[in-house]
């Protein structure tokens, strides 16, 4: 950005420069679709360009914040539809 002497006289000129970084665009793909039987821990795995943590559901997840992790479901969602993301 370059500005000129407000009075208009010209006499004095400010030069100032910012860099800007332009970040990939964040993706990530949990996988396919799994069924299961009770609440056995279940092998989950996503991929993804960064760091991301594992939500959904109310069971537990053995490390939430690893791509390749299990998820316990809770009792309660037995019978139910549970999206992990």
């Amino acid at each position: 950005m370059t500005t000129a002497d407000p009075d208009g006289a010209a006499l004095y000129q400010c030069i100032d420069m910012m860099v800007i970084t332009i970040n990939t665009p964040a993706t990530a793909n949990a996988g396919a679709d799994q069924t299961v039987c009770g609440n056995d821990p279940v092998s989950i795995t996503a991929t993804a360009n960064g760091a991301g943590m594992w939500t959904g559901g109310t069971g537990t997840f053995a490390n939430a914040n690893m791509a390749s992790t299990t998820s316990t479901p809770a009792a309660a969602e037995i019978g139910t539809t549970v999206t992990l993301t």
